[in-house]
């Protein structure tokens, strides 16, 4: 989260707290959310990109 906390400004460390725990408690669901997110912040960064 310190990488996103620079990006974007702010504390975001309750999004890194509540991933943790979901990886926990679902860790398959929660790597597909995380994955999922992943690809598509990457689509507005390399649009046109395929992975």
């Amino acid at each position: 989260m310190s990488v996103h906390d620079e990006v974007f400004g702010g504390d975001h460390s309750a999004v890194g707290r509540t991933l943790l725990a979901g990886l926990a408690r679902r860790p398959a669901a929660t790597a597909a959310v995380v994955a999922h997110r992943a690809a598509l912040a990457a689509s507005f960064t390399h649009p046109g990109a395929t992975g």
